[in-house]
């Protein structure tokens, strides 16, 4: 088990719950995990923060067992009327419980999958990292943590994949989703990205490194480390642990390819970099999350003036196009087709580009 080292202050959030507003990330998720999950039944799902009703986590409950998944689901919230109004819902394999940020003390259980949504966006982007080996104390060897956050409708949204391996918790990148119910521009993601990269969102400087090692965090000490791009391709040969996938949605400037009319394992962590021989070379080489979408942003562009309109073309037609100079851009195209995209990464925790 893993060395308590800090306490996190537990602060009381907004708690706005929307039945289905999670099901977009539940859709792309659990299909990568299932296998996995089923192989563990005996490690807890927890699903952290579900606000002033339990509904998600209910729906949770109920795409996991759909999915063949058994595992004991557990929904943790803070307040204990929430908590109290909750077990409304509860079942066999499903309860709800109060708690912070230790797990384990709170529900009893290791888990195999912690899903924490829209929990951290009150909190600074210095405490994300903290918060993620709170709660990865009480993962098992290989349990993932999947953290981030997303509109009131689950329309457009982002979320870290982190896994534990040993001591540490790596991880592995960031999943982006759309239903283009909203349109499609990849800067749309800015405001809905987890609370880490979101507020410090910035070009990166030209003297940064283009590349380095995974980006990882020991659950013991505050140490992160970060380093070199690599994918993992996460289409038909992906292990049924799987590679994630999902992407966005847009805002009004046309200028960043956007039309709001409306129509085995997750992946190799890494910082992104861009492809020797590329298109624009050495200078597009380096860079982190604001290159990756102003890039996207840029090739949206180019394929809204040859004249492909909708929005679902226009997302994987581009993306297909970045993937060519990005290699933290995983190729998928059957993921691609449902929304998302998997960027390969240690994105986050110090990450300012």
């Amino acid at each position: 088990m893993m060395r308590k080292v800090e306490t996190i202050g537990v602060r009381e959030i907004r708690g706005r719950t929307t039945r289905g507003r999670l099901a977009p990330l539940d859709a792309l998720m659990i299909p990568q995990l299932a296998s996995w999950l089923q192989e563990r039944p005996q490690a807890a799902v927890i699903d952290v923060g579900y606000g002033e009703h339990g509904w998600t986590t209910l729906e949770f409950f109920e795409a996991l067992r759909e999915a063949g998944v058994m595992s004991p689901v557990v929904g943790l919230e803070v307040e204990a009327h929430r908590v109290e109004g909750a077990q409304t819902l509860a079942r066999p394999g499903l309860r709800f419980v109060q708690g912070g940020f230790e797990l384990e003390e709170a529900t009893g259980q290791q888990a195999s999958l912690v899903r924490a949504m829209n929990v951290l966006r009150q909190y600074a982007p210095q405490e994300v990292e903290g918060a993620h080996r709170a709660w990865g104390r009480a993962l098992i060897e290989g349990g993932y943590l999947i953290e981030g956050t997303c509109d009131g409708t689950g329309a457009l949204g982002s979320v870290h994949v982190l896994q534990r391996r040993g001591e540490a918790l790596e991880k592995l990148g960031l999943l982006l989703w759309t239903d283009f119910s909203k349109g499609f521009g990849p800067w749309m993601f800015r405001d809905w990205l987890p609370a880490d990269l979101r507020r410090s969102l910035k070009p990166r400087g030209d003297s940064r490194s283009p590349s380095g090692g995974a980006q990882s965090a020991s659950v013991g000490d505050s140490r992160s480390s970060s380093g070199g791009a690599q994918s993992a391709s996460v289409g038909d040969s992906r292990s049924s642990s799987g590679g994630a996938q999902s992407a966005s949605v847009g805002d009004s400037r046309s200028s960043e390819g956007v039309d709001c009319k409306g129509e085995s394992e997750w992946g190799v962590p890494g910082e992104a970099h861009w492809l020797l021989g590329a298109p624009g070379g050495a200078s597009r080489r380096g860079g982190g999350l604001y290159e990756v979408l102003a890039r996207w942003a840029e090739l949206a562009v180019v394929v809204r003036a040859e004249g492909i309109c909708e929005n679902a073309r226009v997302f994987e037609e581009s993306l297909a196009r970045l993937s060519r100079e990005c290699a933290a851009v995983v190729l998928a195209r059957d993921l691609w087709g449902q929304g998302g995209v998997w960027l390969a990464g240690g994105f986050g925790w110090g990450e300012t580009g």
